[in-house]
């Protein structure tokens, strides 16, 4: 088998869905591995795709991020989606139109409050860098966010 180099592609709202499944359930295989930041770092890119899937839902995009957008009538190619394209969990619920349902809901705001303890730098962590009662906490509000999020679109 060879590797080759994956280049950035567009992802359909139903790959971001089977995405984010695969991500979670092998986040709660490395945490029952006593793996925690392993498992944390996954777990926050299921949160990421599911938001991503409801940007594009949202929007109409049959892929994420369109290789191509509608404008004055006729559909262009577009390569500028710096915006869309990114890790960071709070722009992204910014771009999904969530921003203000979280913050007028105490229950919400205190879950995604936990989940932006999540950053992609946790890549770097070493074994022992995260404790087992703090993996658990982030991992719960993660569900808990994907699974709000999900129920948007079921």
């Amino acid at each position: 088998m060879t590797f080759q180099r994956l280049n950035h592609k567009q992802v359909s709202s139903d790959g971001l869905l089977s995405a984010s499944r695969s991500k979670y359930d092998s986040a709660k295989k490395l945490r029952d591995s006593d793996k925690y930041e392993d498992a944390v770092y996954l777990a926050g890119y299921a949160l990421e795709f599911i938001l991503k899937r409801h940007i594009c839902l949202c929007l109409g995009w049959s892929e994420y991020p369109p290789k191509h957008v509608h404008v004055d009538g006729a559909y262009r190619d577009d390569t500028n989606y710096q915006n869309f394209t990114t890790h960071d969990l709070n722009k992204l619920l910014i771009l999904a139109g969530l921003h203000a349902s979280v913050a007028d809901d105490t229950d919400l705001m205190s879950h995604w409050e936990t989940v932006l303890k999540w950053q992609v730098e946790l890549r770097y962590c070493s074994p022992g860098d995260l404790e087992k009662e703090a993996a658990v906490e982030i991992m719960k509000s993660i569900l808990h966010m994907i699974k709000w999020v999900k129920q948007k679109h079921d």
